[in-house]
């Protein structure tokens, strides 16, 4: 616990902001996620994502901060929520996945870098300059808990599994490390949701040769859901979606709530961005493909 503390007292909190002035709660709340009682605990989750990742997607200053801290607490066997660690911490790095949604195809596929942990802004605004800044150093310092996030992969907690799998995807610096290890958990994984979640980081992860041979064999010999995560993770990759992977796209987004979700990427949602069709195109390849059967309107 010493060194938590000593990760605590090394910032000057009254200097540094979050999304509500002078970040001199931060601390405390920090601290609080330690605590064994719940609702302690629930309640300063909340508030650090409010404060740290505001409305879900706005970074401030204390929020690359606060970053080491939890990196640390979550390497400590005393910590029992891993997941609502990571998914704090995935907050900090990327802000709202929902908003990687909204964009194209191509503007998904490898523009996960530390480029696009930028907020765009008019560059003659000092607020949105520093925001760009803040958001950058997020990501950047959430980026250096991989090792952890790596060894987290094989934890006995499925759910923690799952959300370590999905955090590692954002990073695409690292990825010659984390695409092995994640190929790895998927040999031995047997939760369909695990072994999705991975598929789609893989796919984000684009790395060459190895992910689509991986991908391909969960498609051919996966469960429903997993193909479904092999399916997105090879759209990802893909500069043309063949008929078999759009095929199980569609099928995804048809079968709707049916699927079950229990994935930080939200199949169903995912799978209906790469194929929602718009003004008499698919939103991924606008007039290359149509799959037969598929109607949304």
């Amino acid at each position: 616990m010493s060194r938590l503390i000593d990760l605590l007292n090394q910032e000057d909190w009254s200097n540094l902001r979050d999304a509500y002035g002078p970040a001199t709660e931060i601390p405390a709340l920090l601290s609080s996620i330690t605590a064994d009682d719940i609702a302690l605990r629930d309640h300063a989750y909340e508030e650090l994502g409010s404060r740290l990742v505001h409305q879900g997607v706005s970074r401030f200053e204390a929020s690359a901060h606060a970053a080491p801290f939890l990196i640390e607490w979550l390497a400590d066997p005393r910590c029992t929520d891993t997941v609502g660690v990571l998914g704090l911490l995935t907050g900090i790095a990327i802000g709202d996945m929902d908003e990687w949604l909204s964009g194209s195809l191509p503007d998904q596929c490898l523009q996960v870098t530390r480029e696009s942990a930028m907020m765009t802004a008019e560059p003659d605004d000092q607020f949105f300059r520093d925001a760009r800044s803040w958001a950058l150093e997020s990501y950047d310092a959430v980026r250096r808990g991989v090792p952890e996030y790596l060894r987290l992969l094989e934890w006995g907690d499925a759910r923690t599994r799952m959300w370590a799998a999905y955090l590692l995807g954002w990073f695409p610096e690292y990825r010659d490390v984390i695409t092995p290890a994640l190929f790895t958990r998927r040999q031995t994984e047997t939760n369909e949701f695990i072994v999705a979640t991975i598929c789609i980081s893989a796919g984000l992860l684009a790395t060459p040769g190895v992910t689509i041979e991986h991908l391909a064999e969960v498609l051919r010999f996966g469960t429903r859901r997993e193909r479904y995560g092999s399916a997105i993770g090879l759209a990802l990759m893909q500069p043309d979606i063949d008929r078999e992977v759009l095929n199980e796209l569609a099928a995804c987004v048809t079968r709707g709530e049916d699927t079950g979700d229990d994935t930080p990427y939200g199949l169903y949602a995912f799978a209906g961005s790469l194929v929602y069709e718009r003004d008499g195109g698919w939103a991924a390849h606008p007039t290359r493909h149509r799959s037969p059967g598929l109607q949304i309107r």
